[in-house]
């Protein structure tokens, strides 16, 4: 199995460490209206988390914008330690060194977890798009990231991985 940009912690850890993480990334303008305001964005979407919980449909309106709150609430209780805990096949594990999405830590939680065969790299300047980034990684990049291929060191390492998991199979 082969984990790309995969986190090793409830979806709500998850999306509370992404607001600290894109918090300082965000235009200037936008971090300085959230001064003015006195609104830690971390704990705001804490907030939300609590909105979109308290609701039963599957799309709500949060903060104004339309969500699919069924989505949402199954992601931010779902705990993903528990899936790689049965996972008794080979792992590999990767994930980008500037991945502001999901903590490249987790690559050592995925490693602990996993009770088969385990594999993990942090793909240096890759984001969570699997794509290289010079300078600081950035949210705001990522519509310009997107449009270039995948790391060519990312598909490298996936491509190695999986021709000797094939290797080994053959030799059983």
């Amino acid at each position: 199995m082969v984990l790309l940009a995969g986190a090793a912690r409830p979806g709500d850890a998850v999306l509370r460490r992404q607001a600290g993480m894109l918090a300082p990334t965000l235009p200037a303008p936008v971090r300085g209206l959230l001064k003015l305001l006195r609104t830690d964005l971390v704990r705001q979407v804490s907030r939300n988390h609590d909105k979109i919980r308290a609701t039963g449909t599957d799309v709500a309106r949060i903060g104004g914008a339309k969500i699919n709150a069924k989505w949402f609430r199954e992601y931010l209780d779902h705990d993903p330690r528990d899936d790689l805990a049965r996972l008794g096949m080979p792992v590999l594990a990767v994930t980008g060194g500037k991945d502001l999405q999901v903590d490249p830590a987790d690559l050592a939680a995925i490693a602990e977890l996993v009770p088969g065969p385990v594999q993990t790299w942090a793909a240096p300047d890759v984001t969570h798009l699997l794509r290289t980034r010079p300078g600081a990684p950035s949210l705001r990049a990522y519509k310009e990231e997107v449009r270039r291929p995948v790391d060519p060191a990312v598909l490298d390492r996936v491509a190695g991985w999986l021709a000797d998991q094939g290797a080994a199979a053959d030799t059983h």
